[in-house]
């Protein structure tokens, strides 16, 4: 009767440290299934914002052949009209897109912080993935 306590006693405590095993096991399966949708995420956004960063660099360089183009047509339309008019309202044209392309230099300086600072989240999420998995190989 002894050993049949003792079996049955050590089963239980056995089942218990499984039941517990088990239960740590789906934790960590479930921050870690938390992580990867965070990173999913995290790659989408950065996703979108290198493609915003791409737009804006493709109109900041139509913006700036457009500059050039203008200035060029300032400089011949002064030379051959010398019609003071015409320049001055070249110039306000030019002036105006002059003020746009630094208004879309800063919003693309903006984008890329964003993008290093995802970079950087995404690395220590990373690292924190890594951490768990070196815990739970343990």
């Amino acid at each position: 009767m002894g050993s049949y306590e003792k079996e049955n006693n050590l089963f239980d405590q056995r089942s218990k440290e499984k039941m517990n095993l088990e239960s740590e096991l789906n934790k960590i399966l479930a921050r870690l299934t938390q992580i990867e949708k965070h990173q999913n995420f995290e790659n989408q956004t950065k996703d979108f914002h290198a493609a915003a960063v791409e737009r804006s660099s493709n109109t900041m360089m139509e913006h700036s052949k457009r500059k050039s183009q203008l200035e060029a047509d300032i400089a011949d339309l002064t030379d051959k009209i010398g019609d003071k008019e015409t320049a001055q309202d070249l110039r306000k044209k030019f002036e105006a897109i002059h003020s746009e392309l630094g208004g879309r230099l800063e919003e693309k300086l903006g984008v890329e912080k964003i993008k290093t600072n995802l970079d950087i989240s995404v690395s220590k999420e990373r690292a924190n993935i890594n951490e768990e998995i070196q815990k739970y190989n343990w």
